[in-house]
C-alpha cells in the first residue's frame, strides 16, 4: 500500500548525521510519537536500526479527523502504516491512543530509548507535554527531534515552535541544541540529573496504564 504524502524525505540528510552514531548499534531503540502512515519509522528501520537487536517503537491516534486539510481518516492511515510496516514484522511495536497515557507507562515502567521523534498533536500545550514525557525516556546522550518548528495554522493558539521553545528553555542546563530549523534535534547530556522525587518502589500504576503492556522493557 502506498504512501500519500511525504512530509519526511527532505529531512533525511539532516538525520543521516544527527542519528549516525545510532546507525547499526547493538540494542538501539527508537521511539517515533506520531508514525502516521509510517514513512519515517520505515526509513528507520531500513537505514538506522539495523542491527537484529534494534527496536522502533510507534505510538499514534489513527483515530477520526487529522489536523490540516488532510482528507482521510486516521483509520484509513492506520491501515497504511500496517502495510508500509509488515516487512519488518518482529522489529517494531505499535501502540494505539494518547501519546500521554503512552509515554507516562512507558515512564513509569522504566522505559528508555536512544532517539525519539516528536510529530504528534501539534497543538503547543500537547506538544509541550509529549516533550516533557520524551525526555523523561531518553537515555543520556539519546537523540530528541522535534518536527514542525515553523508549522503555522488560524486553528491553532499556541504554535508547536512556542512550546518547543519553551522546553528549551526549561531543560537548556540539561541539553544540547544540534540543529534548529524547520525541525529541532537537542541531545541530552551524558551526566543525567538525579531525581530527587522519584516514585517509591511501591508506588501503584495510575488507572489505564496496564493496557499498554509496556512493564517489561
Amino acid at each position: 500500500m502506498p504512501f500519500t504524502a511525504d512530509w519526511f524525505s527532505h529531512n533525511i540528510p539532516n538525520w543521516k548525521v544527527w542519528l549516525a552514531d545510532l546507525k547499526g548499534r547493538e540494542g538501539a531503540c527508537c521511539l517515533e510519537v506520531g508514525a502516521f502512515e509510517g514513512r519515517a519509522s520505515v526509513w528507520l528501520l531500513t537505514n538506522v536500526l539495523t542491527h537484529p537487536t534494534s527496536r522502533m517503537t510507534c505510538c499514534d491516534l489513527w483515530s477520526g479527523a487529522i489536523q490540516g486539510n488532510y482528507a482521510d481518516t486516521g483509520e484509513q492511515v492506520e491501515a497504511r502504516f500496517d502495510e508500509n510496516l509488515r516487512p519488518f514484522a518482529g522489529r517494531f511495536e505499535k501502540r494505539k491512543g494518547d501519546s500521554f497515557e503512552f509515554l507516562a507507562a512507558l515512564a513509569l515502567a522504566g522505559r528508555r530509548f536512544d532517539g525519539i521523534y516528536i510529530d504528534g498533536d501539534h497543538y503547543g500545550s500537547e506538544v509541550l507535554r509529549d516533550a516533557v514525557l520524551a525526555f523523561t525516556l531518553l537515555r543520556p546522550g539519546g537523540i530528541l527531534i522535534f518536527d514542525d518548528y515553523l508549522w503555522r495554522m488560524p486553528i491553532v493558539r499556541v504554535f508547536p515552535g512556542e512550546a518547543i521553545d519553551a522546553f528549551l528553555h526549561v531543560f537548556r542546563h540539561e541539553i544540547s541544541v544540534v540543529a534548529k530549523g524547520s525541525q529541532v534535534a537537542i541531545r541530552k547530556n551524558e551526566v543525567e540529573k538525579p531525581c530527587l522525587n522519584a516514585l517509591p518502589s511501591t508506588q501503584t500504576l495510575p488507572p489505564g496504564a496496564a493496557k499498554w503492556g509496556v512493564l517489561d522493557p
